[in-house]
C-alpha cells in the first residue's frame, strides 16, 4: 500500500472540482471528477478542506475499460476522453482502468496504454494485468512501483488458468508481498452465468489472507455461493456491476458486508446510471451508498474519504408501466421476491405504477397452475398488477382452455409466447394464439425469433393484434439482424420493442430509438431477474429527451394495455 511518508496536500480550490448536483429524475456531475492532483500520492485532507468533502456525494468505478472490445462492444468510445465525458454525464466521479486490449490479446502492450493514459489523466486510477508466469512479474512490479499502481487483475477465463493456490500461489504471494489489491475477472457474459471458481478464491484467500481479493462481475447466479465466501474470508470483496438482482444488494448489507461490496459498472459493456439508479432507489442510508460508491475502494488504496455522505436526488413523480414482469421462482437465480407482495413492495420502492405479469410456472412447464397464481395476484392488487396468460402452442388443447377461461377477465391485458417451449414463432400450432390475440386487441409478449421476414409475414396477417418482441434491451441496430427488425416499425405499426435485459451496451438504447421509432420501445425489467431501477436507470440515464422516456417507460405501454 502506499507510504504514509509521501503526502500531498489538496487545495480547496482543488475540493471544488467535486461538486455534484442533482437535475430531474436522474443523477448528474459538473463535469469535473476528482482531482487528486495524483493519485500516486497519500493525500492529506485538512479540516477546512474536509468539511467542504463532507458534503459532496463522489462515485468511484472500479471497472471501466478503455479501448473496442472484438465484438465490436466499445466502438462508441474511440478515445478516453470520450469515454470520461459519458462517465461523466452518468454520475461517475473516477475511475479505476484496465485496458481491452489487455484482455483481448496482449497484456503488457494494454498496460502501456494504461499508464500512457494515465500520464495524461492524473484523475484516473490505473492497474495492470498480468499473466501469470507469462507476464515478467519483476518488470511488472517496477513498473507498477513508478506509476505507483496499487491494482493487479486477472483474467483466469479468456487467460485459461487456474485461481487455485497450487497453480497461482507463487505469483499471489509475491504481489501480496508488494501489497498490491487483486482484481479477478471472471468475465460472466450473461446473467446466468456462474463462471465464478469460489472453492477456487476460498483456497486462494485462506493461503494468502493479508492480500486484499476483489471479485469482479458475480452474478445473480452466485446467490448461494458467495454470502458464504464473505463470511469466511475477511479479505474478499465483492464488484456489484452484475448483481441486480432485487433487494439483493440490500440484503447483503443488512447482513454486515457493506463494506465489502464496491461499485463498478463494467463500462463499456454496461451503462453505469443503471447501476447507479439501483442504488439510489435500493433503501440503503447515505452513509452506506458512500461505503459502496467509494469509501470501501478508497480504504483499500488507503486514500482518505471523498465524501462522507451520499446526497439523495429528489426524484420526480414519473408514472412507469413495466411490461414484462415475472412471478415465481426460477431455479438459477435465488431473489426471495417472486411473491405478489414481493412484487408490489418493489414496485413501490421503485416508482413503478403497473406491471403486467407472467408466470415462472407456466414458462417451466405448469401453464394453468401458473395461470390461476397470475389471476390470483392480479385481483389482490387491482389497478397495480395486470396479467398475461401464458401458453404452451404445443398443448393445443390446453391452450383452447386457458383462453375460455381468462380470455375475458378484464386483468389479463395479453399473451405470453416463450422461446424455451420450443415452437419457431413462424409454426402454424399459433395460429389460434395469434387469431385470438387480433381479435382482441391484445399485445403478445414475445420471446422468440428475430427473423425480421418471419414477423413481417406474422404482423401482416394479424394487424389488429401488437406483437412486443421482448428482450430487445439486449440488442443493438449496430447488429444487422437487430437493423433489419427494427426497420419493419416503418411498415407494421404492431410492432414493438421492450427493454428488457442484462446486456444493453451504452449507447444501444438510443440507436433503437433512432430507427424503430420511440412510439416503438416500450419498458420492461424482466423482474425478479433484475430490478426495476436498474432496467429504469438504462432509459433515465440515457441522452434521449424527457418526452422519449416518458413515452418508453409509460404512454406507449397506457395505450398498448387500454389502460
Amino acid at each position: 500500500m502506499l507510504s504514509t511518508t509521501n503526502i500531498l496536500k489538496i487545495s480547496i480550490t482543488s475540493v471544488f472540482s467535486i461538486v455534484f448536483y442533482f437535475t430531474g429524475n436522474y443523477l448528474h456531475n459538473s463535469g469535473n471528477r476528482i482531482d487528486f492532483k495524483s493519485v500516486k500520492d497519500l493525500v492529506e485532507v485538512d479540516a477546512q478542506s474536509t468539511a467542504i468533502l463532507d458534503e459532496k456525494p463522489f462515485v468511484i468505478d472500479v471497472n471501466v475499460g478503455l479501448g473496442r472490445f472484438t465484438n465490436g462492444i466499445g466502438a462508441d468510445f474511440p478515445n478516453t476522453e470520450s469515454s470520461l465525458e459519458h462517465l461523466d454525464k452518468e454520475g461517475v466521479g473516477t475511475a479505476v482502468i484496465y485496458s481491452v486490449l489487455s484482455r483481448e490479446s496482449d497484456a503488457e502492450e494494454g498496460n502501456a496504454i494504461v499508464m500512457e493514459e494515465y500520464e495524461n489523466h492524473p484523475e484516473l486510477i490505473p492497474s495492470s494485468v498480468i499473466n501469470p508466469y507469462e507476464t515478467n512479474l519483476e518488470e511488472a512490479l517496477a513498473d507498477m512501483d513508478k506509476y505507483n499502481i496499487q491494482i493487479v487483475r486477472l483474467f483466469p477465463v479468456v487467460g485459461h488458468y487456474s485461481v487455485y493456490p497450487s497453480i497461482i500461489g507463487p505469483v499471489v504471494s509475491k504481489l501480496q508481498e508488494a501489497n498490491k489489491i487483486l482484481f479477478i475477472d471472471f468475465e460472466a457474459g450473461h446473467w446466468s452465468s456462474d463462471a465464478i471458481n469460489y472453492d477456487g478464491v476460498f483456497q486462494l484467500s485462506q493461503a494468502y489472507p493479508e492480500i486484499p481479493i476483489v471479485l469482479i462481475g458475480p452474478t445473480i447466479t452466485g446467490t448461494r455461493n458467495y454470502v458464504n465466501l464473505l463470511r469466511e474470508c475477511e479479505n474478499v470483496y465483492l464488484e456489484i456491476s452484475q448483481m441486480f438482482q432485487p433487494e439483493e444488494v440490500y440484503r447483503l448489507v443488512k447482513k454486515g458486508y457493506g463494506k465489502r461490496l464496491i461499485f463498478g459498472s463494467d463500462f463499456p459493456i454496461r451503462k453505469p446510471g443503471a447501476l447507479i439508479n439501483m442504488l439510489l432507489n435500493s433503501g440503503l442510508s447515505q452513509d452506506e451508498l458512500n461505503n459502496i460508491f467509494s469509501q470501501n475502494i478508497l480504504n483499500l488504496l488507503e486514500k482518505p474519504s471523498a465524501s462522507k455522505s451520499f446526497s439523495m436526488p429528489d426524484f420526480e413523480d414519473e408514472k412507469i408501466i413495466d411490461l414484462h414482469v415475472h412471478q415465481g421462482k426460477i431455479n438459477p437465480t435465488v431473489t426471495g421476491t417472486e411473491k405478489a407482495e414481493d412484487i408490489v413492495r418493489n414496485m413501490d420502492r421503485c416508482g413503478i405504477t403497473a406491471g403486467i405479469v407472467t408466470s415462472m410456472w407456466s414458462i417451466h412447464g405448469d401453464v394453468a397452475r401458473g395461470n390461476k397464481a397470475v389471476s390470483e395476484a392480479c385481483a389482490a392488487y387491482p389497478d397495480r398488477l395486470y396479467g398475461y396468460i401464458t401458453l404452451d402452442p404445443k398443448y393445443p388443447e390446453e391452450v383452447k382452455s386457458q383462453l375460455e377461461l381468462y380470455g375475458d377477465n378484464p386483468s389479463f391485458r395479453g399473451i405470453k409466447l416463450h422461446a424455451i417451449q420450443g415452437v419457431d414463432i413462424s409454426d402454424p400450432r399459433h395460429d389460434i394464439i395469434f387469431s385470438f390475440a387480433d381479435k382482441k386487441g391484445w399485445v403478445l409478449l414475445c420471446h422468440a425469433s428475430n427473423d425480421y421476414r418471419k414477423w413481417d409475414k406474422i404482423c401482416a396477417n394479424y394487424r389488429n393484434a401488437n406483437f412486443l418482441i421482448a428482450h430487445s434491451g439486449t440488442g443493438d441496430p449496430k447488429v444487422h439482424s437487430v437493423l433489419q427488425l427494427a426497420e419493419l416499425t416503418k411498415k407494421h405499426k404492431n410492432l414493438y420493442f421492450d427493454t428488457a435485459g442484462s446486456g444493453m451496451p451504452p449507447m444501444a438504447l438510443e440507436r433503437l430509438v433512432e430507427v424503430a421509432g420511440v412510439d416503438h420501445v416500450t419498458y420492461g425489467s424482466d423482474y425478479p431477474m433484475f430490478d426495476f431501477s436498474y432496467e429504469t436507470g438504462r432509459i433515465l440515464y440515457s441522452s434521449l429527451t424527457k418526452k422519449e422516456k416518458n413515452a418508453i417507460l409509460y404512454e406507449n405501454g397506457r395505450k398498448l394495455l387500454g389502460l
